[in-house]
């Protein structure tokens, strides 16, 4: 089986995954990377990141709507398990990052572009 030539990375716009844009194309001779970010509400801060990806390698960033899936899939559900981090907060985090590709496919014809 041969490596992709397009893949679609979840994209955070941090370290980790901006590094993750030139390494797919120069070690495995990936072609286009289109990166695919979540808004859940983050505001001014889309912007930024998908420029980023843009000055990064990404051929193409997207983002979506997630604000809906976010609250009734994760944040509810995780304050209704009393969930929450080492300091006993309650924390709807970490959105799983399943969830992304979930989120998209049912929204892909409204993803924002930036090219």
């Amino acid at each position: 089986m041969g490596r992709a030539k397009k893949v679609v990375l979840a994209y955070s716009g941090g370290v980790d995954t901006s590094v993750c844009i030139p390494y797919l194309m120069h070690e495995w001779g990936v072609e286009e990377v289109i990166t695919l970010a979540a808004d859940l509400g983050q505001g001014d801060e889309l912007g930024p990141i998908q420029e980023k990806a843009l000055r990064c390698g990404a051929v193409e960033s997207l983002v979506i709507d997630g604000k809906e899936e976010f609250v009734k899939e994760y944040a509810f559900r995780s304050i209704q398990a009393n969930a929450s981090t080492k300091t006993a907060i309650p924390s709807p985090q970490p959105w799983p990052a399943p969830s992304l590709p979930k989120c998209w496919w049912k929204r892909r014809k409204n993803t924002v572009p930036m090219r």
